[in-house]
């Protein structure tokens, strides 16, 4: 008898069976530690009842086919994308994202403000202006020069490049770590004779296409002949 109605009792009031299971238990708010909590001690539950879970802190209320939560007063009832987003909705898990395909093409201007994710601050986002990143590249322009050799890796049967810099005119040292920063040059110098017989390219799978890779050329430019 689910939704029959609100009942006023007085003192001496006789309350049978079926009017404590319509008017009283189904009317209550019945508290649970969980939904498997629930679900155990209410097997066949009706319509209008209403549930509180310790554990997720939600009331939920039952529909006539499953739990669900209850949404009161001031509560969000819906998330609408807004400029520039895509996603959004009125129940479930609601998400958005950023539409960057859907917008039309523009020119940066100096003053002009893009976000961020700050490395040396856990990547926390933050905004900067299109100028400031042009004087960052200004700064790290400059062109670093790295000699390269070839020569044998110590095995008598296996040559490797060897890179030196500044002063060193010895062995140098064999495929050393790279740190390249935005906007950052590096000219690799590979007139040594002993490049007459070997090919020095960049690949993105190491041991470039003994490893099985392809040559990497995206702003990669040579000139002369080497050695």
């Amino acid at each position: 008898m689910a939704g029959a109605g609100f009942k006023v009792y007085a003192t001496g009031d006789l309350i049978t069976a079926t009017e404590f299971n319509t008017f009283i238990q189904e009317q209550v708010v019945m508290v649970f530690d969980d939904a498997t909590a629930r679900d155990s001690a209410i097997s066949s539950p009706s319509e209008g009842m209403f549930c509180y879970l310790k554990n997720t802190n939600v009331l939920m209320f039952y529909d006539s086919s499953s739990w669900v939560n209850y949404i009161g007063e001031g509560d969000i009832t819906g998330v609408t994308a807004g400029a520039g987003l895509t996603g959004g909705g009125t129940s479930g898990g609601v998400s958005l994202a950023l539409n960057v395909t859907g917008q039309s093409s523009g020119t940066i201007a100096s003053g002009d403000e893009l976000i961020f994710g700050d490395i040396s601050d856990s990547n926390n986002f933050k905004k900067t202006t299109a100028q400031s990143i042009s004087d960052l590249a200004s700064v790290t322009s400059i062109i670093t020069k790295v000699t390269v050799k070839v020569a044998d890796d110590g095995s008598g049967s296996q040559n490797v490049f060897y890179m030196l810099s500044g002063s060193d005119t010895g062995a140098g040292t064999k495929t050393p770590a790279l740190d390249v920063s935005f906007g950052m040059k590096i000219r690799f110098d590979v007139s040594d004779s002993s490049f007459g017989t070997h090919n020095f390219k960049f690949s993105t799978t190491q041991d470039g296409n003994h490893g099985g890779g392809s040559e990497f050329t995206t702003n990669v430019t040579t000139n002369g002949t080497a050695g």
